[in-house]
């Protein structure tokens, strides 16, 4: 599966790369890794099998729970960066197949004397891989160190949810006024309708091309003057894909599994 995978991770490498997280796949020579990441609760189990081209691992996390330990995090801090800058993320998450399962989720936070305050925190719910990314500023005040928080959410009630699975991890920062001005691009593939939604805060969806892992064209869908694109993906191969989202002013990727 791997070999199979090596174009795909080098068309999505064209895009902004990270450099800032360490370790973000999990996994170091071969083997299940924690390098670079610290934990409150639990500590994070080996999830055998990774997402799509990103290596052979990947990491698990329990939920918080207000009646055991809380809250349930796996983070690392992020020096160097300054109050108000953009940092766009990245990662693969998914829930854990088992009990029902709050989500999976990664955003910014702040530590300041062993504490951790969330700001942002977005994820997916969905037992297959999803490629998430947004964007946020940096909120620090003195004293504060910037972490990405990953988690699995929290729960109140007397049951453990399922865990959530994460996988290669990333954090770019924005590079200019002209990209931090750039619309959002959100998708969402829904399964069970076998569709790929695509939609953006602002402007207009122009086009959105679709390749397989091997960098072959399998689809193209024109834009429709809107914010949001729907595209019917039921005669696509299972697998990873690319979606090439078409935008006033450049392209935009990000990778999706077809079921």
């Amino acid at each position: 599966m791997t070999r199979n995978l090596t174009l795909l991770g080098a068309l999505v490498s064209a895009f902004p790369v990270a450099a800032q997280v360490v370790n973000g796949s999990f996994e170091q020579a071969g083997q299940f890794s924690l390098a670079g990441w610290e934990w409150t609760c639990s500590t994070p189990s080996p999830v055998v099998g990774g997402a799509p081209a990103a290596g052979n691992w990947a990491v698990s996390k329990e939920a918080g729970q207000t009646q055991g330990c809380f809250p349930s995090y796996l983070y690392q801090r992020l020096p160097g960066f300054a109050d108000g800058e953009v940092l766009h993320m990245a990662a693969w998450l998914r829930c854990d197949a088992g009990p029902a399962c709050l989500g999976a989720y990664m955003g910014l936070g702040r530590i300041n004397n062993g504490l951790i305050e969330l700001e942002e925190n977005t994820g997916a719910s969905d037992t297959s891989w999803t490629y998430v990314m947004f964007s946020d500023t940096v909120e620090l005040a003195t004293d504060d160190t910037l972490v990405l928080v990953l988690n699995a959410g929290m729960i109140g009630g007397p049951i453990q949810p399922g865990m959530g699975q994460f996988d290669d991890v990333s954090v770019t920062l924005a590079q200019g006024v002209d990209e931090n001005d750039r619309p959002v691009v959100l998708h969402y593939p829904d399964p069970a309708t076998d569709v790929l939604r695509v939609s953006m805060d602002r402007g207009d969806v122009r086009g959105v091309r679709i390749l397989d892992a091997q960098g072959r064209l399998v689809r193209r869908e024109p834009g429709n003057g809107g914010r949001l694109l729907t595209l019917d993906v039921a005669a696509l191969a299972a697998g990873p894909h690319v979606a090439v989202v078409e935008l006033a002013d450049g392209a935009f990727a990000f990778r999706f599994i077809k079921q």
